[in-house]
């Protein structure tokens, strides 16, 4: 199962695109960013991050479906298959199919979690889009300059994990260890111990239209001088208090990870820097809405430096600077809001597949919360996911 743990995006291209092109764009991007020649051995449960030679090979398949019956059906089961056939202690671990269909090309990027995150995607699609230009154009591929080194960013975070700084937050994060709320409510409490893998999940979604979506992102903010996380995770404890009665609800808030608190720049250095971090919404004795919004906006700047702190003590630093510390926080519900992706893709190029890409993580990966809320900007509109366990 840790083999499967990845994240994936599946572009359209209206447009037949150049195999040499795209395989001359991906040597140059794992080149360029350290962290996709990474691979990891285990040996007597002691993990090895290695990072390989530049000459790394590049795994790039090119599969032709224009003549094929059911184009669809059997690209859903290649990109399966893909996703299944990482290998964590080998590697490589990004694989990149072109799918060649008649009414357009798919191409499908498989990395595997431990080296990416949500803003290193933002980094590869505009690295993708200005390479294949370049490349078209016969110019010089560059891309622009590499930041600080994710190996370099974990030796300072080392050392970080015992300064007087951190360690100042154990207070906070003992305080919110404490707060006692009540369970999510369940259909079938009976079978939620016995069934709990990523292939019990199911999903909702939903999305605001375009002119929401941009109210959203301007007017609402401007209100509150709020962020827009502000206001979905008010909306999100209002709709918990409906659910289950009360006005506390625990969560675990993921962030990007790279916050400021060391002296280096991370901005284009491709990793997993996600934190996870529980939060507790609390909503005031008020049902006036715009007070609960300048509340809850109040508690969340109110969090150490953006609950990065809350990671590193637990898993970097030394138990013996944190004997108080328990870490009993077991929230059902996590969310994350990835921002907007518009951006990161040149829509001249390439848009977002509306095709399934497979599993992502294995079916038989235990589940880690009874619900995953994302929510992402896309196409000018907020989607919303809603995963949860259909056993719960």
């Amino acid at each position: 199962v840790p083999h499967h743990f990845n994240q994936c995006e599946m572009l359209y291209a209206k447009q037949r695109l150049h195999p040499e092109a795209l395989r001359a764009v991906l040597v140059k991007i794992q080149t360029h960013h350290d962290a996709l020649r990474m691979c990891y051995s285990v040996r007597n449960n002691i993990v090895t991050q290695i990072n390989q030679d530049i000459d790394c090979p590049l795994d790039f398949e090119i599969v032709d479906l224009t003549n094929a019956e059911e184009a669809i059906q059997q690209l859903k089961s290649y990109a399966n298959t893909v996703q299944a056939s990482i290998q964590l202690a080998t590697g490589p671990l990004m694989k990149v199919v072109l799918f060649q269909l008649t009414d357009g090309d798919r191409l499908l990027i498989v990395i595997h979690h431990l080296v990416i995150d949500g803003l290193s995607w933002r980094i590869l699609a505009a690295d993708i889009t200005q390479g294949y230009q370049q490349y078209l154009s016969e110019e010089p591929l560059t891309l622009p300059a590499k930041t600080n080194a994710f190996k370099h960013w974990a030796e300072q975070i080392h050392h970080y994990s015992h300064s007087e700084t951190l360690l100042a937050e154990k207070a906070y994060w003992n305080r919110l260890d404490a707060v006692q709320t009540v369970p999510l409510p369940q259909d079938y409490p009976a079978m939620v111990q016995e069934a709990r893998c990523v292939g019990d999940l199911r999903q909702v979604k939903f999305s605001l239209s375009e002119a929401q979506t941009n109210t959203l992102l301007t007017q609402t903010n401007q209100a509150y001088n709020t962020e827009i996380n502000d206001i979905l995770l008010t909306a999100l404890a209002r709709a918990m208090q409906r659910w289950h009665g009360d006005n506390k609800t625990l969560i675990a808030l993921e962030g990007h990870g790279r916050e400021n608190i060391l002296d280096l720049d991370i901005s284009r250095t491709v990793g997993w820097f996600t934190s996870l971090y529980p939060v507790l919404l609390e909503l005031p004795d008020s049902d006036d809405l715009g007070y609960q919004i300048k509340y809850l906006k109040e508690m969340l700047r109110g969090i150490p430096n953006k609950g990065i702190g809350y990671g590193l003590l637990k898993y970097v630093t030394a138990q013996e600077h944190k004997p108080e510390m328990a870490f009993n926080s077991r929230p059902q519900i996590s969310f994350n809001y990835l921002g907007q992706f518009d951006d990161a893709i040149d829509n001249t190029l390439f848009q977002l597949a509306t095709e399934l890409t497979g599993y992502s993580v294995s079916p038989h990966a235990e589940l880690v919360h009874d619900l995953a809320i994302e929510g992402v900007v896309s196409q000018h509109q907020l989607q919303m996911s809603i995963a949860y366990n259909h056993n719960a």
